[in-house]
């Protein structure tokens, strides 16, 4: 008998163990934990950004190339980093998948706005996880303008 409960409690300290690391794991993965580090560097500028968020965003010129060093918080899977609303990275690839098992958490690569000035985009995911680094490309529209007039004649 005493095996029997030596045994229950082995199994229970298992299970208490795997379900720890099952948490660890999912807690590693979660978006807000996705990058360790984010640097941007504008060598046509001569500037360097680290971020402390990407909720910033950073005004470049249109056709201007910056380079991204990044630091995953994980080393395992497959990371993608497409750029959704138009730019190319590494002179002309529209998507670029990194294996970070085989690779390592670390990514650096080329990021060229198109000749358009507006809104670039460079996303990266790792599993559900979804980071985005928003630029904009020339002169920002002013902000506070009021809207068109409306005019309400009960008539829709």
């Amino acid at each position: 008998m005493k095996h029997h409960n030596h045994l229950h409690r082995r199994g229970l300290v298992a299970t208490l163990l795997f379900t720890g690391l099952t948490a660890i794991t999912f807690v590693s993965l979660r978006a807000d934990e996705l990058l360790a580090r984010a640097e941007i560097t504008r060598p046509a500028h001569g500037i360097r950004h680290v971020l402390e968020s990407t909720d910033a965003r950073i005004n470049i010129e249109p056709n201007e190339t910056i380079h991204l060093d990044l630091h995953l918080s994980v080393s395992r899977g497959i990371a993608r980093i497409v750029a959704p609303n138009g730019g190319a990275f590494n002179a002309g690839k529209k998507t670029l998948e990194v294996d970070t098992a085989k690779n390592g958490p670390a990514l650096s690569f080329d990021f060229s706005a198109g000749p358009n000035p507006g809104r670039y985009t460079v996303e990266v995911t790792h599993g559900n996880a979804t980071r985005t680094f928003e630029f904009w490309a020339g002169q920002e529209p002013p902000q506070g303008k009021p809207g068109p007039t409306l005019t309400f004649n009960g008539n829709h």
